[in-house]
């Protein structure tokens, strides 16, 4: 799967960016929300990595530098 990422990857990478974009702006407490149900379970430690694994451990490294972080899943109807 050269070049292609499942939808999960891509939501994971979202979150990872958000954190990085608040660390970097030096903001202590934040709030994510997203329709991905699995990714948000996986940074709050509520279910097993998936296929991005690498990435929700970065989200959880980023998470844990900041004071409070409020992660919300967000049901988006099609």
């Amino acid at each position: 799967m050269y070049g292609q990422f499942s939808p999960q990857v891509i939501k994971a990478m979202g979150f990872r960016f958000a954190l990085t974009e608040a660390l970097n702006r030096n903001l202590t407490w934040i709030e994510v929300e997203g329709d991905a149900k699995h990714v948000v379970q996986d940074i709050k430690g509520e279910k097993t990595f998936a296929d991005c694994d690498s990435i929700i451990l970065d989200c959880i490294k980023l998470a844990s530098q900041l004071l409070l972080l409020l992660l919300c899943f967000s049901h988006v109807k099609a």
